[in-house]
């Protein structure tokens, strides 16, 4: 008897009692690669849609189910669930977008795995976003480009709260319960600069733990650049250049190396895997 063979894509979707994928996955994630309607969950359960839409013209006929870390990462109103399965073996290059140059901050995320995140905030010089240079009040300043505009203001209004804390003199920087997802959703979106990847499949693979979103954050907000900000309204705040700047030897460095606010820990439930 042959054996169940793994597709090569890197991540598999099951729709369960559909035909296809919901059309609001479709709207958000782009389309799907490859489908087979009709197919058991497991081969040995009820009926569903499994699809792909990493690798076009991937054979599902068969697939080696244990090969994938399967999440039920949705529920919809009329109980049919969303499975996303990610495969054992997934590596962050095999994600990689070839069309962008890769720049960034390597932060290990929770799987343990080192992944490149870009830095978004425009006024950094690091800046990954690609962009454009105008005359802005006799200054000429760069403004990213219109597509990449709501995800720089988000880490720019992220980079702001970090100031606003510092010079509160506050040594913690804590976020409401309604804004852990916000957070979530803004690595994801600088980690898919760089990869082919969603906040379902980001999930499945294990990226997210209150133990790396301070990392990731710094990264993506370029907190050094942040300090030489705050070092600035510091000196002006009080007269005094010198005795409220932190070290200015930073060579070698990491952007998440910072000494800034520490966050209160996000927390997330899981959602149920099958057992």
């Amino acid at each position: 008897m042959s054996q169940p063979l793994p597709s090569p894509s890197p991540f598999l979707y099951w729709f369960e009692r559909r035909q296809m994928p919901p059309q609001h996955l479709v709207n958000r994630f782009g389309k799907f690669r490859a489908m087979q309607p009709g197919r058991q969950w497991q081969d040995t359960g009820g009926k569903g849609c499994l699809a792909t839409r990493h690798t076009p013209g991937a054979s599902l006929d068969q697939v080696d189910w244990k090969a994938y870390r399967w999440t039920r990462v949705s529920l919809d109103d009329d109980q049919r669930a969303t499975w996303v399965g990610a495969r054992n073996d997934v590596m962050p290059e095999e994600l990689r977008n070839h069309e962008t140059d890769g720049r960034g901050v390597p932060v290990t995320l929770a799987d343990g795995q080192s992944w490149r995140l870009p830095v978004l905030d425009i006024r950094s010089p690091d800046c990954c976003l690609p962009s454009q240079d105008f005359l802005i009040d006799g200054e000429w300043r760069p403004v990213p480009r219109q597509e990449y505009k709501p995800l720089s203001d988000r880490a720019m209004s992220l980079a702001g709260k970090f100031r606003e804390a510092i010079l509160r003199g506050a040594n913690t920087f804590r976020w409401g319960d309604d804004e852990d997802e916000q957070i979530r959703e803004l690595i994801v979106d600088a980690l898919s600069i760089h990869y082919n990847l969603n906040v379902y499949e980001a999930s499945a693979l294990g990226l997210f733990s209150s133990e790396v979103y301070y990392d990731a954050v710094c990264a993506i907000i370029d907190w050094r650049a942040t300090r030489e900000l705050i070092t600035a309204l510091l000196a002006e705040q009080e007269g005094n250049g010198g005795t409220a700047n932190p070290s200015e030897d930073t060579a070698g460095t990491s952007n998440t190396d910072c000494g800034a606010p520490a966050f209160s820990r996000l927390t997330s439930q899981p959602a149920p895997t099958p057992g």
